[in-house]
């Protein structure tokens, strides 16, 4: 049985894996499907989505919340330490097999990078699509670059990524 660990950080990315959290759940004989739940999930201030995701049987769940209530560009670096030490902490507890990740968030970035010096193979959906003048820009990029598998969304972003 192989051990897959999804992150979502906030409505938007869970919205997008959700069908694919749901279908390694119909093959429980072969999966063991965790959820690492993070970022502005458990924010009142962005809609408290947390309540919003529907803990199916057989989903194992792990929370790794920080205040991340970000003003500037130290509160960023300092959410995005506290989230390494905390996704290292969990998916070194887990010990996935693989490790999906969705987008281009600082969280993401920081998940990824404990996956990859945990050596958990990476998976990364949506890489090679550009956000210009963002901060995401330089985040999903270095995902992309740190990441085993690519399912990018077009075969324009397929080729950015080659």
């Amino acid at each position: 049985m192989k051990k897959i660990c999804f992150i979502t950080t906030s409505r938007a990315d869970f919205g997008m894996i959700k069908i694919i959290v749901d279908e390694t759940l119909k093959n429980k004989k072969y999966f063991k499907t965790f959820l690492l739940i993070s970022g502005n999930h458990n924010d009142s201030f962005f809609g408290k989505s947390l309540k919003e995701i529907q803990f199916k049987k057989g989903l194992k769940i792990v929370k790794a919340f920080s205040n991340q209530r970000n003003k500037n560009s130290l509160s960023v670096l300092l959410s995005f330490s506290s989230f390494l030490k905390k996704y290292s902490k969990s998916l070194k507890k887990i010990n996935p097999d693989i490790f999906v990740t969705f987008g281009d968030r600082y969280e993401m970035l920081a998940a990824t990078i404990s996956a990859y010096i945990l050596k958990i193979p990476i998976v990364h959906i949506a890489g090679g699509e550009k956000t210009s003048g963002s901060l995401d820009e330089g985040f999903r990029h270095s995902i992309t670059k740190l990441s085993n598998l690519h399912f990018p969304t077009s075969n324009k972003y397929r080729k950015r990524i080659i």
